[in-house]
């Protein structure tokens, strides 16, 4: 077997850098969910072990555009969001927004608001109950 060539020692270490820096942004993304949920996060792909019910993952994907919102025909729009309930609607959106979230700009409902992560993926804050 031949030794690597420096060309192919140079793509291998691109290649490592590549995957530190999605290892770090899902771990910088799981960080973000960890701060807005109050649940902790393992930067660990799938359930720790032993771990029974489902689980949540977060993971980096390196061609993600930030939807619009509301949609917009020939736009990226949101598939998937987190719908999370609180108690003090205000006050939610506050700590949010500390956090690192932004209030998306059209709100369609009364009871509920519509934000984006710090990398703009959408979520929406909801009163329990309204």
């Amino acid at each position: 077997m031949d030794a690597p060539t420096a060309a192919a020692a140079q793509d291998a270490d691109q290649d490592r850098q590549r995957w530190q820096r999605r290892y770090d942004s899902s771990r910088r993304r799981n960080a973000d969910f960890t701060t807005l949920s109050g649940l902790e996060v393992d930067p660990v792909y799938g359930p720790p072990p032993g771990a029974v019910g489902p689980t949540l993952n977060l993971e980096y994907e390196a061609q993600f555009v930030r939807p619009t919102w509301p949609s917009v025909a020939g736009k990226q729009h949101i598939t998937q969001h987190l719908d999370i309930a609180v108690t003090d609607l205000d006050a939610a959106v506050a700590w949010a927004a500390e956090a690192g979230a932004t209030l998306a700009d059209f709100q369609p409902q009364e009871h509920v608001r519509v934000m984006f992560d710090p990398a703009g993926h959408t979520f929406c804050l909801f009163a329990a109950g309204g």
